[in-house]
């Protein structure tokens, strides 16, 4: 049970802030986003001593949680309220019901954004659904109960054919679930997906396994094999019958994960999309968009993420006449294409993720080895285009002939046994010995004429989850299957083709590094790496800029914080707040980063462009290095959140624009023809208007302004 002190402290902090922000701001709905802000935020900090719930149950007891205006206006109620429905015990049933009675509608959106719903054994979630006879609330558990309803039928369909499957080792396990993988491969479309329903299946066997499943050698790898994969790929009549249930079993579970992903992404939509309407009448679906609007800029996000895949290429190719590397030998002639390929997308994964994610040209591994960035990513490239080259297109040659599954597989492992003996099969296995002996020519550099096996080793462990300790449940950060391709189990390295063959290696290394890597050695210099890039970018454009920049305040005032980058030129004051993350893959990540990254980004503009206008003022120094002489505020101060990511580029959040750092660089740089596809290219080299310069005339500051605020860059494109 929390302790009562530190729930008590933490009230009268929050009765406190929300008295003096009444005070000021003369509004109480206003004067409660501000507190709201504050816990949000996990406010007060007195490090261990105030734990969340603390803080949980201190704000839902506190005393304005009864005006009835202030709830409903408030901006953010809805968001501070699901925070407090996490925990059942946060809030007490006379609250709740003075909520549910007064301001329903913020409640429910409460429970939706907090997913309370879907924990149907809840006390919270049982005490809410008695005696609430209003029509709104009768609607509302109606949707609930169905959303809930439709997953049932697959969960227990799932758990039965775990069951059924559950004598099988981690091996086998794999070794079926990669042949039909390649089943997904002959059908072309919705890998993606696909993707996301091995990896839940993944995680759930590992849920389930035991030291022995990872206990494994040479020979338990063969016996499994020699039992559950070799009937499938060297059968001598026909499939084993073991084999084939087995192979329906996870044809089967594959089709009900898929199905199940597919409702939990539904109650996904319910949960986090506030253009999600619902009703409970028979003749319509139980949810529904109330408008596309969310779904366009979705698609428009999808969009500016291929065509920033043709931004990096052409910047690469660029890159690569510069290292004279345009008529170089990459390995073997037969290989050349596809080897200088895999050079040229190094290149641009190394330039992207130096210039929009901080990275230096050396990356310290774990083991606190530093490995080339270039070679670090030309190492997922090479080992991306061997298993596209020798394994997927061959396969999918071979099935074109013939049109069987199994046939293809079979003739596929028989090809690479005759050649040299090589491992053809769905999914390949190697000790890390063994992989590191192999894979250690990628690493040759005119330091390591022969390459180095230790960097070797660090590239390869920096691409590898250890399966055992995944399995433990002591990972916070779960690695998705392209994140980290390398499966260590006891001391051998499993990858599957299907998936190396097909990953985008630059974002499966933002993820990597960024995602899974949260908490690496090095982050901190990164993002202080990025607010240098900016201001370098914006100094050749003829800007003055302060990076890093500590506005004074006064004793008893709140200390607004380091301001990352300050510019001015021509009249117009810049201020950049820059926030780093990685790339997100679904609108849920979407939701959760506006409504923790970018909110609080907005909030800490608030005050920092405060104090701003005052320091510009008074602050000599400041004054001096922005070569600022005006006694009064700049005719143009603009205040931007420079992210990142790209899901609300050009979106405000809080009156504050969001802009992707992206896009601010190819506006910088004036490069809007480069995300074009290379296709249009090829078809018409007359100019038009998006391979024109973005400016009329030559850069100035103010059009720069105009073009991001506009969406310049990505017009007559999305």
């Amino acid at each position: 049970m929390s302790d009562v002190t530190a729930v008590q402290r933490c009230k009268e902090y929050y009765e406190n802030v929300y008295q003096t922000e009444l005070k000021r701001l003369q509004m109480s709905h206003l004067a409660l986003d501000e507190c709201i802000q504050h816990f949000l935020d996990q406010r007060p900090a007195n490090g261990k001593k105030y734990s969340n719930k603390d803080r949980a149950v201190a704000f839902a007891s506190s005393s304005f949680l009864r005006d009835i205006e202030a709830i409903s206006s408030a901006k953010r109620a809805s968001l501070a309220l699901a925070k407090v429905l996490q925990y059942d015990d946060a809030i007490s049933h006379d609250q709740l019901d003075f909520l549910a009675s007064n301001t329903p509608d913020v409640l429910r959106w409460a429970i939706r954004f907090s997913k309370l719903f879907t924990r149907e054994n809840s006390a919270l979630w049982l005490y809410l659904k008695v005696d609430r006879r209003e029509r709104e609330w009768d609607k509302f558990f109606y949707v609930c109960n169905e959303l809930n309803a439709v997953l049932k039928p697959f969960q227990n369909r799932i758990d039965e054919l775990e069951a059924k499957l559950s004598s099988l080792n981690i091996i086998s396990f794999f070794s079926y679930l990669s042949v039909l993988a390649y089943d997904a491969l002959t059908k072309n479309e919705q890998l993606e997906r696909h993707q996301k329903i091995y990896q839940r299946i993944v995680l759930n066997r590992l849920q389930k396994s035991t030291p022995q499943d990872f206990a494994i050698t040479e020979m338990s790898i063969a016996i499994s094999l020699k039992t559950d994969l070799s009937p499938i790929i060297f059968p001598s009549s026909d499939i084993s019958l073991h084999c084939k249930e087995n192979l329906a079993l996870f044809s089967e579970l594959i089709y009900a994960t898929g199905e199940l992903l597919d409702y939990e992404n539904s109650a996904n939509w319910f949960s986090f999309d506030e253009e999600c309407g619902y009703t409970d009448q028979s003749f319509r679906p139980v949810i529904f968009n109330t408008s596309n609007q969310r779904a366009i800029e979705w698609e428009q996000t999808n969009k500016k993420l291929r065509l920033l895949w043709n931004y990096w290429m052409k910047r690469a190719i660029d890159e690569l006449i510069i290292r004279g590397l345009h008529d170089h030998q990459f390995g073997l002639a037969e290989n050349q294409e596809l080897n200088q390929l895999a050079y040229i997308k190094a290149i641009r994964s190394e330039l992207m993720l130096k210039e929009v994610y901080g990275f230096a040209d050396k990356l310290e591994t774990d083991s606190g080895i530093h490995i080339d960035l270039f070679k670090f990513m030309l190492f997922a490239e090479l080992n991306s285009v061997f298993f596209q080259k020798d394994y997927i297109d061959e396969f999918k040659s071979i099935y074109e002939a013939n049109g069987s599954l199994f046939q293809s597989l079979s003739m596929l492992a028989f090809n690479g046994l005759v050649n040299g003996m090589q491992n053809r099969f769905p999914m390949t296995w190697s000790t890390v010995e063994n992989k590191v002996n192999g894979l250690v020519g990628w690493s040759v550099s005119p330091e390591f004429p022969s390459g180095n096996k230790n960097i070797t080793k660090a590239i390869i462990d920096s691409w590898t989850v250890d399966l055992k300790e995944l399995a433990s449940h002591n990972s916070t950060i779960i690695p998705r299957l392209n994140e980290r391709p390398y499966y260590k189990i006891g001391s051998y390295l499993f990858q599957f083709p299907w998936v190396v063959g097909h990953q985008n290696n630059a974002n499966s290394a933002v993820n990597n590094l960024r995602r899974v890597g949260a908490r690496r050695k090095g982050v901190k210099k990164e993002t202080n790496r990025i607010e240098q890039n900016i201001s370098e970018l914006l100094r050749q454009k003829g800007m003055n800029v302060v990076c890093g920049y500590n506005p004074k305040f006064a004793v008893g005032q709140e200390n607004p914080g380091e301001i990352d980058v300050i510019a001015y030129a021509d009249g117009v004051l810049l201020l950049i707040e820059v926030k780093s993350g990685y790339i997100r893959s679904s609108r849920q990540e979407a939701w959760l980063h506006k409504t923790s990254t970018l909110r609080k980004a907005a909030w800490q503009l608030c005050r920092k462009e405060n104090a701003l206008k005052e320091a510009v003022l008074v602050d000599t120094a400041l004054r001096e290095q922005l070569n600022f002489q005006q006694d009064e505020l700049p005719q143009m101060l603009k205040s931007w959140i420079v992210d990142t990511s790209l899901e609300f580029d050009g979106k405000e959040i809080d009156g504050y624009l969001v802009t992707s750092l992206e896009t601010m660089i190819i506006a910088l740089r004036d490069e809007k023809s480069f995300l074009n596809d290379f296709e249009e290219i090829a078809e018409d080299d007359t100019p038009s208007e998006s391979y024109a310069s973005l400016y009329q005339q030559s850069f100035s500051i103010t059009e720069f302004i105009r073009i991001i605020e506009s969406g310049r860059v990505w017009q007559g494109l999305i």
